[in-house]
């Protein structure tokens, strides 16, 4: 239809007032203030029950357990996309990665941390952990870029995240540009709330902005847009749901015999994963950014 003024509109988001769709699983009531602690090697924040480690060594989560149960394994770790078939740039369409005016980052391995920078601090009621290391392709000793990501966790075992990737070599490509976390195996049950362009989808369809699928689903790698909230569960008491938090969040998420592998987007390429995005450029004059919030919630309410 054409817009009052002038413009030619082909989708839109019909927003109906007051819906807010289906509330995310509730974070934890908090009893108690955080308590941060730190030794040569690691960095250990307790908050409500919930016991976080960051390894220095590694910039990266050691564990993230509640009481007894593991929520999160490891992570943060980088991803740029999983690996193509050719390390040279990529053809056909969607943006400009089919005119080959940069090689597409491709690589079997996750990309590394090295020199890591770790500090810790109170910062009010919460815990602040500022994160800095430098990245480079598995096998390769040339410097790609440098990773900072900072962690707020609240008395209610929420941390939010927010990520800036700095590039630092020569202009490239990425399939996807965000972070992704190992959770236990047994967290194979997804359930979700993202915007959507219309109000009515067949159950099964790929676009549904709700449901609740396992990992034995077709689609529990694809890629979901737009999301508000994304809840893993399992056999255990405790889910982890993350939310955005005020930057684009885009998720899927892979089963394998390490584990549950959730991947936390800003952006999704596309020639990617599917047909709806752009290249995703990696330059020195413009870095990359995301964020959200991660949760931990009881599982028990998810299933009543």
């Amino acid at each position: 239809f054409i817009h009052p003024d002038g413009r030619s509109i082909y989708t839109a988001r019909l927003r109906v007032k007051g819906y807010q769709g289906p509330a995310a699983p509730a974070a934890l009531a908090a009893s108690g203030p955080v308590q941060l602690s730190e030794t040569d090697q690691n960095v250990t924040v307790q908050a409500y029950g919930t016991k976080l480690v960051l390894d220095k060594r590694t910039a990266q989560l050691a564990s993230w357990r509640s009481g007894d149960q593991d929520v999160v394994l490891g992570g943060p770790i980088l991803n740029l996309g999983e690996s193509l078939t050719s390390n040279g740039p990529r053809a056909g369409g969607g943006g400009g990665g089919g005119r080959g005016s940069a090689p597409a980052v491709s690589s079997t391995q996750p990309p590394q941390f090295r020199n890591p920078v770790v500090t810790a601090k109170m910062d009010g009621a919460n815990a602040r952990l500022e994160v800095t290391a430098d990245v480079y392709l598995a096998g390769s000793d040339e410097l790609k870029a440098q990773l900072t990501y900072a962690l707020v966790i609240s008395p209610d075992a929420q941390a939010d995240l927010a990520w800036n990737l700095a590039w630092k070599a020569a202009d490239a490509t990425a399939r996807e540009a965000g972070l992704k976390f190992l959770l236990p195996a047994t967290d194979d049950r997804m359930s979700w709330f993202s915007d959507g362009l219309f109000t009515e989808y067949p159950a099964d369809h790929i676009g549904n902005p709700q449901g609740s699928i396992t990992s034995k689903d077709a689609t529990f790698n694809s890629s979901r847009r737009d999301v508000r909230w994304i809840s893993l569960s399992g056999a255990g008491n405790h889910s982890v749901v993350a939310l955005a938090n005020g930057k684009p969040l885009h998720t899927h998420a892979r089963t394998d015999g390490n584990g549950t592998m959730l991947f936390l987007s800003s952006g999704i390429a596309s020639t990617g994963r599917d047909v709806t995005g752009d290249d995703i450029r990696l330059t020195q004059a413009t870095p990359l950014t995301g964020g959200f919030r991660l949760r931990v919630a009881n599982a028990k309410s998810e299933r009543l």
